[in-house]
């Protein structure tokens, strides 16, 4: 399709490719937001147990400095290291979720 300035097809097609641009920029810094949104605290394992999901660990923690207790879920390595530290305090980092669970993506135990 000719105009009088030029091939319009090809103007379209350069408009296109700037919003998948766009689009891609916007869907990384997202992603980035979503790791950096990490909460590092110092918790008590209180109690542990898988739930009905396989793999999923609920574990009833105690936050070190306030004492308030919650619950945080883990999945894998996590889960495991959740059930082994039943009475011990170990280093979480968890995201809170959408519903305000926290789900744990690195567990350590406290030496």
């Amino acid at each position: 399709m000719w105009t009088e300035s030029g091939c319009v097809l090809g103007r379209i097609h350069t408009v296109i490719n700037q919003v998948s641009h766009e689009e891609t920029a916007i869907k990384e810094t997202e992603e980035n937001d979503k790791k950096d949104n990490l909460i590092e605290t110092s918790v008590k394992v209180l109690e542990a147990k898988e739930t009905k999901t396989a793999g999923t660990i609920r574990a009833w923690c105690q936050h070190a400095e306030s004492d308030k207790k919650g619950a945080v879920f883990a999945k894998n390595g996590n889960g495991k290291t959740l059930l082994e530290s039943i009475g011990k305090q170990v280093q979480v980092k968890y995201r809170l979720m959408d519903n305000g669970t926290a789900f744990a993506v690195f567990v350590q135990a406290e030496s």
